[in-house]
This record gives C-alpha cells, structure tokens and sequence, in this order.
C-alpha cells in the first residue's frame, strides 16, 4: 500500500514538474503551411475576414515619454534666466515644462513679450493659467497640455528649459530649428555637447542653493 502510494505521489510531482518547465520555456508553436508569416515583412493584402484579430507585430510601439519630477526655479533664477537672455517686447519666450507659470508670467509681466508654456500635466497647466489670470496677463500668455518633446518651437525667439539632462538632449532637433539670433536659457542642465555662450553660477536667496544658468544663442555651436 505505502508502494503503490509513494509511486502515485512520485508521478503526480513529475507531471508537475514538466508542466512547470513547459510554462517557463519559450519554445516556438509551429504553424501550417498556409499560416506562416514572414515577421520582417509580408507583401500580402490584409485578411479580408471581417472579424479577423489585427497581428501583435504590426502595431508599432507607442514612443516614450519621460516624465520629469515637478521642481518650481526659484523667483529670482527666473529673473536671473531672463535677463541672461535680454528678452524684450518684441520676443516670444516658450518655456517647456512650464509648471505653475513663473517663467511665462515673468516675462509677460516685466517685458511686455508674449510667452508660451508646454507642461504634460494638466493640473500645472491649469495652474499655471489660473496664475497668468490672476496676474493680469491672461491675454499674452498661454499654456498648452503637450509633450514638449512634440512641440513646435520654430516661433520663438526665446527658450527656458529646466528638464535634465535626458531630455535636454532629446530636445536638439527640435533646437537646431529656431532661427538665427534665438536664445536658449536652462537652468542646471546644459544641452548635450553644445558649448554655451555663458555660464552664471548664483545662489537663490529663497532656498540658498546654488544654480547654475546657461545661456546659448542659435545656431547652436558644438564643442571643439
């Protein structure tokens, strides 16, 4: 009796034991003739079948989107940014990932410019338009929900950026666009291997660190 059992026990753990093995492999499903696909490209018509399911391999993945952690510039780097900049009236000053507004409410307020804010998150963003109303320059400022990596930037002739190092450097094409005489200003992060103009080295008097301010004017100049 205790045979018969112990063999039963031995040959319901092998079953399992195979089962296992088998989920944890990736071992290929052969197909008919008729069925086999070629997955670097196949040259024939879609299925006509009206409820046939779509193939897993021609859906391309979605790209990436890097979000960046929401860390306010402090008031007087702001100033800082934008007088490095020189912008004046007659500039259009786009800041990416503009947050609760600072930058695009700066400039509208103290140099009469039109600015334009991208920020991925739409409580910022409704944010960051409350604040232009409140401070009197709903009319020259708006604010866009969109990946400023999809932005058009081709209009402005001033750009903050405070995104990190990642996503400044996936920034360039869209960079190298702007016109002759733009202005890019970042604070902290500098834009791949593109020297920069100038280089301040300030400390915030609202949160006593240190910040660094970068400056370049278009077309941008690689280092040597």
């Amino acid at each position: 009796m205790r045979e018969t059992l112990a063999r039963i026990c031995f040959g319901t753990l092998l079953a399992v034991g195979l089962l296992l093995t088998g989920c944890s492999q990736d071992h290929p499903v052969a197909r008919p003739e008729s069925e086999s696909t070629d997955l670097a490209g196949d040259s024939r018509e879609p299925s006509e079948e009206p409820h046939a399911p779509p193939r897993a391999f021609e859906q391309s993945p979605p790209a990436p989107v890097i979000f960046v952690e929401y860390v306010v510039t402090p008031h007087d780097v702001v100033a800082r940014m934008l007088e490095l900049a020189r912008v004046g009236p007659e500039d259009v000053v786009y800041d990416l990932g503009c947050g609760d507004g600072r930058i695009l409410i700066a400039a509208a307020k103290n140099y009469g410019c039109r600015a334009v804010g991208f920020d991925l998150d739409r409580l910022r963003v409704a944010e960051a338009r409350a604040n232009a109303d409140r401070e009197g320059v709903a009319d020259r400022v708006t604010v866009e929900q969109k990946d400023v990596l999809k932005a058009d930037l081709r209009a402005a002739t001033v750009v903050t950026i405070y995104l990190g190092t990642e996503l400044n450097r996936r920034l360039i094409p869209q960079l190298e666009q702007l016109p002759p005489g733009a202005r890019i200003v970042s604070h902290n992060f500098g834009i791949g291997d593109f020297e920069p103009d100038e280089t301040v080295r300030m400390t915030s008097r609202e949160d006593h660190e240190e910040h660094l301010v970068y400056l370049w004017t278009c077309p941008l100049r690689k280092t040597r």
